[in-house]
């Protein structure tokens, strides 16, 4: 199992990471690695936040509201784009959180110009063991003068490219007579994954793609 340098984002530190380079836009480099709750077996499609994790303040004047608020909302957004169900109720195969965090440094080449630089890291969790399954980061960089829809895209950019390294396809258990999609963990029948599933038996995800 790989061993990697991920950041220690709940302390809030934005340490350099020794990760692959991007280029060509705002991540600078994205990496994951598994917990030692690593499923071999694959996950149940319903997610929900960690017990106690709050992804964004429930007071909308709370400082960076919009920024976590609009956080929050690409992660779900992008999972359930993948086929995985942000749940309220039933059986719950994994919880997720976050970490984000940025501090100001300077140009490498002008002292007079200063970038965002920040970490973006995205965990899931076995409810049962409360074991960490995998996470994935991503490092960025972006102009303190940036416009906000810029500052979406990186958020967006971010999201994405951690969710791209994801390595699990939701598994989803279909009644074999119906084809019906169920909500219960375990339940006779054949267990299908995502790709092998027709567009009738897809749970219809509420969300707009945020990216788009």
């Amino acid at each position: 199992m790989r061993t990697h340098n991920a950041p220690t984002w709940w302390l809030f530190a934005c340490a350099p990471i020794g990760l692959a380079i991007l280029s060509g836009c705002s991540l600078r480099r994205v990496d994951s690695d598994y917990g030692p709750g690593i499923k071999l077996c694959g996950l149940g499609p319903n997610f929900v936040w960690r017990p106690g994790f709050f992804p964004a303040p429930e007071d909308p004047h709370a400082p960076y509201y919009e920024v976590k608020d609009y956080t929050r909302h690409v992660i779900e957004c992008s999972l359930e784009k993948r086929g995985f169900v942000l749940t309220t109720s039933g059986t719950v195969d994994f919880w997720i959180d976050y970490g984000l965090c940025s501090k100001a440094l300077p140009d490498a080449y002008d002292q007079d110009i200063e970038h965002e630089h920040g970490v973006l890291v995205l965990r899931m969790f076995d409810p049962a063991s409360r074991l960490m399954i995998w996470r994935g980061w991503a490092e960025f960089r972006i102009s303190e003068s940036a416009s906000p829809q810029r500052r979406r895209k990186v958020i967006c950019e971010a999201v994405e490219a951690i969710l791209d390294r994801f390595p699990y396809i939701p598994r989803y258990y279909v009644n074999g007579e119906t084809g019906q999609v169920r909500d219960e963990a375990v339940i006779e029948g054949s267990v299908v994954e995502l790709e092998s599933m027709s567009p009738t038996t897809m749970p219809a995800s509420p969300c707009t793609p945020p990216c788009d």
